[in-house]
C-alpha cells in the first residue's frame, strides 16, 4: 500500500516537470463524479469508493458515484450525463472498455472539466500504467500485463511446487470480454509457456462473485475431472474453495484480498497477487483535486510499485500483506 505522503512527494516532483494550464481554478469545494464500473455488490469497488469519499471530504470536495453495473454502454451514458450536470469540476473514470470513453475525455476538457483515470486501462496498450489519452490529468492504475504475468508465473510456480504433471488448469474469467480480462488472460498464457506441462483445459466466468465462481468451477470439474489447478480472481477462487468437486485442486488467485491472504496463510490457497483498490481510490481523488486547483497534469502512477515481492503473496511472505478489500 502506498502512503499518501509518498504520493504527495511524487506529485511534488511531477509539478516541476509539467506546465500549469490556462484552465487552473482554485476551487474551494470542487464537485467530483466517479464513473464506477460496478459500485454496488462488488467487494473490490467498495473500499475504492470508501477511500475516494474519505479523501474527497478531507480535501473539501464532494463526490457523486455513477454505477454502470458492468455495462460499457451505460458507462458511456453516465459520462455524457456528468458532462451536462451543472457544477462538475472533475471526473474519475474506471473504464469497463478501454477506448469507448476516450472521445468524451476531449469533450470534458473542452468544458474545463479535469479527468483522471483510475484502476482500469484507458487506451490501447495493456502493458503500461502511463497516461495514454490526451487531455487526461492523471492515471492511477495497475499495469494489467504485469498483473497477468505475475499471476501466470505464480500458477507455474504452483504447478512445479506441487509436482503437477500434467498441470491441468481451470481458468476463471471475471467478465470474459472486458479489457481487464483480455489483458490478464493474454499475459497469463504468455507466462504459462515457461512450463511445458501446464495447460488450460477449460474456462468459466465468475462475474466478480464467489457464488458464480463456485458454479463455474463445478461445471468445469464436471466436464474435466482431471483439472488439478484453478486460477482466477480472488472472488472466483473463493467460489472454487467452496466447490466440493475442487477440494483437491491447487488454488491460485489474484487480488490480494483479505480472504485470499487468509487462504494463503492457512494453506488452502497456494498464492495470490495483490491489488490495492483503496489506494487507487484515494490517490485518484488526490490527483484529480490537485489537477483542478493547479491545472497540472501528472504522469501515470502504479500504486503497486512499492509492494514487497512485486505484490506476489505466498505462504512465505503473507504476513507482510494486510489486504485492502474483503474478497
Amino acid at each position: 500500500m502506498v502512503a499518501a505522503g509518498t504520493l504527495l512527494a511524487a506529485l511534488a516532483v511531477a509539478m516541476a516537470a509539467v506546465v500549469p494550464s490556462a484552465q487552473a481554478r482554485n476551487v474551494k469545494h470542487p464537485k467530483l463524479v466517479f464513473l464506477s464500473f460496478a459500485a454496488t455488490n462488488n467487494s473490490y469497488d467498495a473500499p475504492m469508493l470508501a477511500a475516494a469519499h474519505a479523501e474527497a471530504r478531507k480535501l473539501g470536495a464532494t463526490l457523486q458515484v455513477y454505477n454502470a453495473n458492468n455495462s460499457p454502454t451505460a458507462q458511456y451514458a453516465d459520462f455524457q450525463d456528468a458532462l451536462v450536470e451543472g457544477g462538475v469540476s472533475g471526473i474519475l473514470t474506471q473504464p469497463i472498455e478501454s477506448t469507448n470513453l476516450i472521445p468524451l475525455v476531449a469533450k470534458a476538457v473542452k468544458k474545463g472539466i479535469k479527468v483522471v483515470n483510475v484502476d482500469q486501462v484507458m487506451g490501447r496498450s495493456y502493458k503500461t500504467s502511463a497516461v495514454q489519452v490526451r487531455g487526461l490529468s492523471g492515471n492511477v492504475t495497475f499495469d494489467p500485463w504485469q498483473l497477468g504475468t505475475l499471476f501466470g508465473q505464480l500458477a507455474v510456480q504452483a504447478c512445479e511446487t506441487k509436482h503437477l504433471n500434467p498441470c491441468n488448469i481451470g481458468y476463471l474469467y471475471d467478465i470474459q470480454q472486458s479489457t481487464l480480462d483480455v489483458a490478464i488472460h493474454s499475459a497469463f498464457l504468455a507466462a504459462l509457456r515457461k512450463d511445458p506441462h501446464a495447460r488450460i483445459v477449460d474456462t468459466g466466468q465468475d462475474f466478480f462473485t464467489p457464488t458464480d465462481g463456485e458454479t463455474a468451477v463445478q461445471t468445469m470439474m464436471s466436464a474435466h475431472p482431471n483439472i488439478n489447478l484453478i486460477a482466477g480472481s480472488d472472488q472466483g477462487i473463493e467460489g472454487a474453495a467452496a466447490a466440493s468437486s475442487a477440494r483437491k485442486a491447487v488454488l491460485v488467485g489474484f487480488g490480494g484480498s483479505r480472504a485470499g491472504i487468509a487462504g494463503v496463510k492457512d494453506g488452502r490457497w497456494f498464492g495470490t497477487v495483490a491489488q490495492d483498490p483503496a489506494s487507487e481510490g484515494r490517490d485518484g481523488v488526490l490527483t484529480l483535486v490537485n489537477a483542478i486547483r493547479t491545472g497540472l497534469k501528472y504522469p501515470g502512477q502504479n500504486p503497486l510499485d512499492s509492494l514487497p515481492n512485486n505484490g506476489v503473496i505466498t505462504r512465505s511472505d503473507a504476513r507482510l500483506f494486510k489486504g485492502e478489500w474483503a474478497g
